[in-house]
């Protein structure tokens, strides 16, 4: 769990690091907006495997736009960012604070609240990372009768896995025995603190290196960038900014956050729920009096798939 507690603790609301300037948006934010405006007055919600809150803080603002009384209880496995949440809250208003209760270090599966507590259970991207069954399991045991249970998780075949797999892959070459940072940390070495920059060898290791980046960068311009090494590459050889041993500390961080990065992709790779995993995991759901009432695709506005939208009914 320590790449994730690490991730969460770099600030990111959500598990797609800077690919949102803050939280949600988009068709994310308009799904959780409806849902959260639809619920009644006093709902008590339970958000699993909250990350830093994106989603209680999405229904805070809508609890205050719409004076609404909602209370949010938040668990995530990880060692969450309370600090960070309570800023993000208190942004929202004075009262924001007070109604999210964060709950770090919690297990889906061993969740400590007492039955029939919540009048809905939510989840993005998260649910899935879980033993299912058994977070099923405590879902229903938590839920009140009739409660609502809405969970967006990670699809098999979406555009985001597809996105990932080729980021894993591409960070895997870059981190090899000779990848593009093996050729990196020659080129540091050669250069010294940079009294050898126009020498043959410094320039033989610069050709090779920018030979590598258009490789990879043909390979999938998207992905490359994902793996963040044009922005250290850009960092390192800025002239006369860094010494030799400043470049290799940096090098190394990157080395560490890489493979934290492929560590947390893998994860998700792993969860991602195929049509036939879900059809079993209904039938598991309805055994323990959660009736399945929606399976539906999430797409964005160019209709590129984005994960599954499930919902479900606790039976009275």
């Amino acid at each position: 769990m320590q790449h994730w507690d690490d991730y969460w603790h770099s600030g990111f609301l959500t598990s797609f690091g800077s690919a949102f300037n803050d939280n949600y948006q988009g068709v994310y934010l308009e799904f959780w907006q409806a849902i959260f405006t639809s619920l009644p007055k006093k709902a008590k919600i339970l958000d699993l495997a909250t990350g830093n809150a994106s989603l209680p803080l999405i229904g805070a603002k809508v609890s205050n736009k719409l004076a609404l009384e909602h209370h949010f209880c938040a668990t995530d496995l990880a060692n969450i960012d309370i600090k960070l949440i309570s800023d993000k809250l208190a942004d929202i208003s004075s009262q924001a604070k007070d109604t999210v209760e964060l709950y770090p270090s919690t297990c889906s599966t061993k969740l400590p609240f007492v039955d029939q507590t919540f009048d809905c259970v939510t989840s993005q991207y998260g649910f899935e990372y879980s033993d299912q069954l058994q977070t099923l399991t405590q879902i229903s045991r938590v839920s009140n009768p009739h409660a609502q249970v809405i969970l967006v998780t990670h699809h098999a075949d979406s555009v985001i896995l597809k996105r990932n797999n080729k980021t894993i892959q591409l960070l895997t070459k870059i981190l090899s025995s000779n990848g593009l940072l093996a050729i990196i940390i020659k080129l540091v070495k050669q250069l010294g603190d940079d009294e050898n920059r126009f020498d043959s060898k410094s320039e033989k290791l610069r050709n090779k290196l920018n030979i590598k980046i258009r490789s990879l960068e043909q390979d999938n311009k998207t992905s490359y960038m994902d793996t963040n090494i044009q922005e250290l590459i850009l960092t390192l050889f800025k002239q006369g900014t860094l010494s030799q041993q400043q470049r290799l500390s940096k090098i190394s961080t990157y080395k560490m956050e890489a493979r934290s990065h492929i560590q947390r992709l893998s994860d998700l790779k792993n969860a991602a729920i195929s049509e036939k995993k879900l059809e079993l995991l209904l039938t598991q759901a309805d055994q323990l009096g959660l009736k399945p009432i929606a399976k539906e695709l999430l797409r964005d506005n160019k209709d590129n798939l984005l994960g599954w939208i499930i919902k479900l009914n606790k039976r009275g």
